[in-house]
C-alpha cells in the first residue's frame, strides 16, 4: 500500500457479553504500516483452569465460558472424556448431542449472515441502518434465532443453554407435544433459510483468495457436524484423537490466543467454508439446490465467500433438524463405565469452525492436562493474511471505504476473544 500521507484506520469494538474486539490499521510515511487487532475477554474466563477439576465438572466448566459456543464446547467436552474412558455413544445419544450442535448452527448463522455479513455486502455501515431500509431481513433473522433456541430447549431442557449433558448418557426427554411443535416450526424455518439463501445469491461477494489448508471434520455418510474424523484440502485424514501430532499450536505472546500451524506454508482455516468444500457432497437436497442457485464455485478460497457457505449450512441444519426429531425414538439409555486413566480427545464442528477438546485423567478423575484449540485459534492467521492482502492492494481508496472492506473480512471470520483463551492483544506489521 503506498504511504503518501499520515493516517489512521480504526475499526470500532464489535462488543459481545463475552469479549470484544476491534481493527486499527495505521499508515504514515515514515514507517512500515502497522495493523493491530486488539481483542479483550473477561478476567474470570480469561483465567478458566480445568487441570485438578474432577472429570465430572468439566462440562459445565466449558459451557459457561463462552455464551455463544457453550453447547459446542460442552458435547466436545463430554466426548472427550468418554473417549479417556472408552465410552461408546449409543445412536441415540449421537443424535441428540448432534440436534443440539445444528441448533447452534441454527442460531449463529442467521446471526451472522443477516447481522455480520450482509450490512456491508449491501452497502450499510452497521447493521441498524440495513434493519431501517430492509426489516425484513432483521425479522427473519430474529425468527431464524428464535427456532434455534426453541430447539435447544426442547432437546436440551433450556434455551439458552442446554442442561449439564451426561458423560455415558442421554438427556431429559422431552415430550411428543414439544417435538410436534418444533417441527411445524422448523417448516417455517426451512422457508426463511431459503429466502436467507436466496438473499445471499443477489449479493456480489468482493474478489479475494487466501491459500489456506482447510480443515474440517468429515463423515462417510452425513455432513459434518461431529463423531467423523479430520480431514483437509491438503490430504490430511486421520483419527481425532491423532490430530494434535499433525497440528502444531503455540501463543504468540503473554495473553494472546493459541495460534494453530499447519505443516505446510499455507495458514489453516476452519469454518463453513471448509466444511462445505471438503463435504458439499453429502448435504440435503435443498441445500444442494441452494448452493446451486448461489453461484458459488467450489474449492474457494475467498474467506467473504463464507457468508454463502453459512447460507447453504443453513438451509442443511434446518432440513436435518426436520429429519432427526421425525426418525428419532427417545428413551433413557446410559452406558456403564469405570474411572480410570486415560486420554481422550474430540473434534465437533461449531458454526465457527473446527474445535477440539483433549483431556488427560488420572485414576482418580481428575484432570492433569486440558488442551482446548477454538475456531478462532485455527482461523488468526489466516484472518492476519487477508487483512493484510486487502490493506496492502494498490487503490487508492482511504478513511470509510477501506475502513468498511477491512471490517468486512475481519468479520467473515466470525472472531471470538473468549474462545481464544486469555487474549489481550494481537499486533502485527504489514510488509511495505
Amino acid at each position: 500500500m503506498p504511504a503518501v500521507t499520515s493516517s489512521d484506520i480504526c475499526v470500532g469494538y464489535a462488543t459481545h457479553p463475552e469479549g470484544e474486539g476491534g481493527l486499527e490499521l495505521v499508515v504514515t510515511m515514515d514507517e512500515t504500516p502497522c495493523l493491530r487487532i486488539p481483542l479483550f475477554t473477561s478476567p474470570h474466563v480469561a483465567r478458566l483452569a480445568l487441570a485438578g477439576k474432577p472429570f465430572h465438572a468439566v462440562p459445565a466448566a466449558v459451557a459457561g465460558a463462552c455464551a455463544q459456543q457453550g453447547v459446542c464446547h460442552q458435547v466436545a467436552a463430554v466426548e472427550a472424556l468418554e473417549a479417556a474412558f472408552g465410552i461408546e455413544a449409543t445412536p441415540l445419544m449421537k443424535a441428540h448431542r448432534r440436534l443440539l450442535l445444528l441448533a447452534q448452527w441454527i442460531q449463529g448463522h442467521a446471526v451472522h449472515i443477516h447481522f455480520l455479513a450482509a450490512p456491508g455486502l449491501l452497502g450499510h455501515a452497521t447493521s441498524f441502518e440495513l434493519a431501517s431500509a430492509r426489516p425484513e431481513i432483521v425479522q427473519r433473522a430474529l425468527r431464524l434465532k428464535k427456532l434455534g433456541a426453541e430447539l435447544t430447549g426442547i432437546v436440551g431442557g433450556r434455551r439458552s443453554a442446554p442442561l449439564p449433558l451426561r458423560i455415558g448418557g442421554t438427556p431429559p426427554i422431552p415430550s411428543r407435544a414439544a417435538i410436534e411443535r418444533a417441527l411445524r416450526r422448523l417448516e417455517r424455518g426451512r422457508a426463511d433459510a431459503l429466502e436467507s439463501a436466496a438473499l445471499v445469491s443477489q449479493i456480489r461477494v468482493p474478489p479475494l483468495s487466501i491459500p489456506s489448508e482447510q480443515v474440517a471434520v468429515r463423515e462417510e455418510k452425513e455432513y459434518p457436524v461431529h463423531a467423523g474424523r479430520i480431514a483437509s484440502t491438503a490430504g490430511l485424514d486421520l483419527p481425532v484423537s491423532h490430530y494434535h501430532q499433525e497440528i502444531q499450536w503455540h501463543a504468540l505472546a503473554a495473553g494472546n490466543p493459541l495460534t494453530c500451524h499447519a505443516r505446510g506454508p499455507a495458514p489453516l482455516l476452519v469454518g463453513p467454508l471448509a466444511r462445505l468444500n471438503l463435504n458439499q457432497d453429502n448435504l440435503s437436497t435443498t441445500a444442494s439446490q441452494a448452493l446451486q442457485s448461489c453461484g458459488l464455485s467450489l474449492p474457494s478460497h475467498n474467506p467473504l465467500e463464507s457468508v454463502v457457505a453459512r447460507a447453504v449450512e443453513l438451509v442443511h441444519a434446518v432440513d436435518e433438524c426436520s429429519r432427526l426429531l421425525g426418525e428419532m425414538e427417545w428413551r433413557d439409555e446410559e452406558v456403564r463405565y469405570e474411572v480410570t486413566a486415560g486420554e481422550g480427545a474430540a473434534a465437533v464442528e461449531s458454526p465457527r469452525g473446527l474445535l477440539y477438546h483433549r483431556y488427560r485423567v488420572d485414576a482418580g478423575g481428575a484432570v492433569r492436562e486440558a488442551v482446548i484449540i477454538s475456531p478462532a485459534s485455527h482461523n488468526v492467521l489466516n484472518m492476519e493474511a487477508a487483512v493484510r492482502a486487502v490493506a496492502s492492494q494498490e487503490t487508492e481508496e482511504r478513511g470509510d471505504p477501506l475502513r468498511m472492506r477491512l471490517a468486512m473480512v475481519a468479520r467473515s471470520y466470525d472472531p471470538c476473544a473468549t474462545c481464544s483463551r486469555n487474549v489481550a492483544g494481537l499486533g502485527f506489521c504489514l510488509d511495505a
